[in-house]
């Protein structure tokens, strides 16, 4: 476990097991418990965190049949869900005794699981992200005992190489490690799901690795690109690129990705490092709508102002005193507008009083308090 404060990392405890944590991969969490799958050892291992400083492994399942290359897991209740990749297959693990997990149920398919990798629950349903079937299959899992693919979505264009997928609401959002792609598909119809939208970027999204959610926002590793990507999808049939950090040094190979708050936090294989990213700073400069507050009043509005646009909402809003209000409620002070496009790093001095760059602007209105 590893605890960032102040930009400095500390580990508070660690666990380690060459048996059944060989090639540990992919980590759950639910309640005080971490759920690993390790692919080397075909296991799952249930690992007690109640204490941050002494984890302890309470149990584990290993299986070189059942579990043969287990690339991720997922938990809801009492059960967790394991997209085993050698042998194409969805386990279902009973882990209501930590000390003794289960294998409930387990469902093959070569043709739609081949390779499952990405997995996600939600309700009685698991979603499967399966590689070599460029797949997004919907498992019923009602019955633990016996899970039943109730729809499958394939597209060896848009969908090829599928490794990862994030559920919210209605929509699955799926990371495509060789389409170079995002893709928004309509899961409210199990029987059915369908592609509602997808964005394609062989520059930013090279090798789309793992894929979280948050808001209306999805956050998405690129492994090849080296890169965290913001991707609105508010508008399902249309997701949008709204910024994108790429770095080969601190990213390099970067491979998973989760959201807490405004903070994104990316495992990047090549460069051995956590790297945690405030999603409000990815900004992309671009002509979009502004609007000006004034005590908590809308009182300015353009379709076409050049400004960045912060990726955790759509539009700019200036006097805004926070990110969920509908309203200004705090004060300003010496608000001037410039038509100007800034990169982030020049906002960012602006933040800290470095003023505006060099460059000539024009002043386009001011208020002064």
């Amino acid at each position: 476990m590893v605890r960032l404060a102040g930009g400095g990392r500390l580990i508070r405890g660690s666990v380690v097991s060459s048996s059944v944590l060989d090639g540990a991969l992919s980590v759950a969490l639910s309640g005080v418990y971490a759920y690993v799958a390790a692919w080397l050892s075909d296991a799952l291992v249930v690992v007690d965190v109640s204490n941050p400083a002494s984890p302890v492994i309470r149990g584990s399942v290993v299986s070189s049949s059942l579990l043969d290359g287990p690339r991720n897991v997922a938990v809801s209740g009492v059960y967790a869900y394991v997209a085993a990749a050698e042998s194409d297959a969805l386990a279902v693990v009973d882990v209501s005794n930590p000390a003794s997990p289960v294998i409930r149920g387990r469902l093959v398919s070569s043709s739609l699981l081949d390779h499952a990798y990405g997995v996600a629950v939600s309700g009685v349903y698991a979603y499967v992200a399966a590689v070599d079937s460029d797949a997004l299959v919907v498992v019923d899992v009602s019955n633990p005992a016996s899970p039943v693919i109730r729809g499958s979505v394939v597209s060896s264009s848009v969908l090829d190489g599928a490794i990862s997928v994030a559920v919210s609401g209605v929509y699955a959002y799926v990371a495509a490690l060789n389409s170079d792609s995002l893709v928004v598909v309509d899961v409210s119809n199990p029987a059915s799901p369908a592609i509602r939208g997808s964005v394609v970027s062989s520059s930013v999204l090279d090798g789309a690795r793992d894929v979280a959610v948050s808001g209306s926002f999805a956050y998405v590793a690129g492994q090849f690109s080296n890169s965290l990507v913001v991707v609105d999808v508010s508008n399902s049939a249309s997701p949008v690129i709204r910024g994108s950090v790429v770095s080969s040094s601190l990213l390099y190979a970067a491979v998973g990705v989760a959201v807490s708050g405004v903070y994104a936090y990316v495992a990047a294989a090549g460069s051995n490092a956590l790297v945690v990213v405030d999603s409000r700073a990815s900004l992309t400069d671009t002509y979009g709508p502004a609007q000006i507050y004034w005590n908590g009043a809308s009182v300015a509005t353009t379709s076409s102002m050049r400004f960045p646009l912060p990726v955790s909402r759509s539009n700019l809003w200036v006097g805004k005193s926070n990110w969920a209000g509908p309203s200004f409620t705090g004060q300003m002070k010496d608000l001037l507008v410039w038509d100007v496009a800034l990169s982030p790093s020049e906002l960012y001095g602006v933040r800290l009083g470095g003023g505006l760059p060099s460059t000539p602007a024009p002043l386009i209105s001011m208020m002064r308090t």
